[in-house]
């Protein structure tokens, strides 16, 4: 199975890996697309055995502030591998994949990248503490990274308002969808934390599933909105696809680039 990108950060389920892969497989596992038509109990937190991998550490994110990931279809390639970091070609420059064109899916058929094609990513949040009990309906689009995956580190802006996680902290996602070739899917979980909340702090409100408005005649969904649930079983869009525009996290999807200050009470 090809590689493709991937978020990286410690506070991610299974970073060092999940205890069912083999061999070489244990470094990549995080990497392997989840596949169209996937059932729930495989795509939904990438399963069972990463939810079965939780992170020793917690990502702290500032109201107002930022946090970074970096980007890369193989975490040796990134500041927490090991010797690969160092030694390998091209590593010193910003490419998520410097060897790998094709990862990005931004052209089937790329031995250069199309950064037209680059549609973007974005991070979704629950206010629980126990990835279990999270469902479909309970996470919410909080920042957008238009630009992703395209650099190696990559920056995420909080909105100002942001509240605390009610119970010390909450559960993250990171999502990407393909934008050409294969339809995968990508849904990564960790364990996150909202600090510097002002007092200005509103709840977010419950978020909505997106709709496909790039055609100017379906209005689109406004406020805090769900992230894109595509590809796999279930599904949150029912409506016809576009064939121009793959489903992304983009202004014809109702994602504008930058935090979503829209999505509170």
């Amino acid at each position: 199975m090809p590689l493709c990108v991937h978020s990286w950060h410690p506070s991610m389920y299974a970073f060092n890996g999940t205890t069912d892969c083999v061999g070489e497989d244990c470094k990549h596992d995080q990497v392997n697309p989840i596949t169209p038509n996937s059932e729930f109990k495989d795509w939904w937190m990438r399963g069972e055995t990463t939810i079965n991998a939780p992170p020793n550490t917690v990502l702290n994110m500032r109201a107002g502030g930022k946090v970074t990931f970096e980007i890369a279809c193989d975490k040796e390639w990134t500041s927490y591998g090991h010797h690969y970091y160092t030694s390998r070609p091209g590593l010193a420059n910003q490419d998520a994949c410097p060897t790998d064109a094709g990862a990005y899916h931004a052209d089937p058929a790329a031995k250069i990248v199309n950064t037209t094609l680059i549609k973007g990513c974005a991070l979704g949040i629950a206010d629980t503490n126990d990835i279990r009990k999270v469902g479909m309906n309970d996470i919410t689009i909080f920042t957008v990274q238009k630009n992703c995956v395209w650099n190696k580190t990559t920056d995420f802006y909080i909105p100002p308002k942001m509240p605390k996680c009610s119970k010390g902290k909450c559960i993250c996602t990171w999502f990407w969808l393909a934008e050409t070739g294969t339809p995968n899917f990508y849904m990564t979980p960790f364990d996150c934390s909202v600090v510097g909340s002002p007092r200005a702090a509103r709840p977010l409100a419950k978020p909505k599933p997106p709709v496909y408005c790039g055609d100017r005649k379906t209005p689109c969904t406004r406020g805090a909105k769900q992230p894109l649930y595509i590809f796999n079983k279930p599904t949150n869009y029912n409506g016809p696809l576009p064939n121009e525009n793959r489903v992304s996290y983009q202004p014809a999807w109702g994602f504008n680039d930058g935090p979503q200050n829209d999505i509170f009470k």
